[in-house]
């Protein structure tokens, strides 16, 4: 069932590639990568930076901390009175020294 069977290299298109000429190509590939990513990104970078100056800083969808000092905590259950939901947000404000 599983017998291995024999491929013919030139079937396959297998070229000879010599160890110069692939650093080469890594390297210009490499290049290309970094520029094409890096460059046109700067003036992005800078203006995010900005932007996060001057508005609440939201690490995740469910923690919020505004310019204030002010700290959101959004749960998505409600309370039932057992105080099971309640445990998280005290938590979250321990350890960031909130005010609760």
């Amino acid at each position: 069932m599983n017998t291995p069977t024999k491929t013919n290299a030139s079937k396959h298109g297998a070229t000879n590639l010599s160890r110069r000429n692939f650093l080469k190509g890594s390297a210009t590939l490499g290049g290309g990568l970094v520029i094409a990513f890096l460059v046109p990104g700067a003036n992005r970078f800078a203006a995010a930076a900005d932007a996060a100056a001057s508005s609440e800083f939201a690490p995740n969808a469910f923690l919020r901390i505004g310019t204030d000092g002010r700290v959101s905590i959004i749960l998505a259950h409600s309370e039932m009175g057992q105080g099971v939901w309640t445990t998280l947000p005290m938590l979250i404000a321990e350890e960031l020294d909130a005010d609760w």
